[in-house]
């Protein structure tokens, strides 16, 4: 996991309007009724070349069902599981994210929807 992998996420987030932030939601005031935190697990270096990857959980929090479904089809189309969202940065390091699931999480308050969704990553160098 890099720098240039989490701006990636939190940028497309933002673009589809998607209260987002990495480890923990934090704000001065109340919470939104619909946000997302970001986790994100990496996988050793196996290759020469150096390529990283790994999985990127999403964890959306809500008080409805339908409209963490509206949140997750804008993650689908945001980091699409054929196509990806590929970005690259300065031209030589490159990034593809891709939706992998999601899985309806329990809770024990029946008041708050919890869902998972898993993108997966993988990180390299173009030099």
């Amino acid at each position: 996991m890099t720098k240039e992998l989490l701006e990636a996420v939190a940028g497309r987030m933002a673009e589809y309007g998607l209260p987002y932030q990495y480890e923990i939601y934090s704000t001065d005031g109340k919470l939104p009724e619909l946000y997302f935190v970001g986790h994100c697990s990496s996988s050793p270096v196996t290759t020469e070349d150096g390529r990283m990857s790994g999985t990127f959980l999403l964890t959306g929090i809500g008080t409805r069902w339908s409209t963490l479904e509206d949140a997750h089809a804008k993650i689908r189309d945001a980091f699409p599981r054929v196509s990806g969202f590929y970005q690259t940065k300065n031209g030589v390091y490159a990034i593809a994210i891709h939706y992998q699931s999601a899985l309806a999480v329990p809770m024990d308050d029946a008041k708050i929807k919890k869902l998972q969704i898993n993108l997966s990553y993988q990180e390299w160098s173009v030099m």
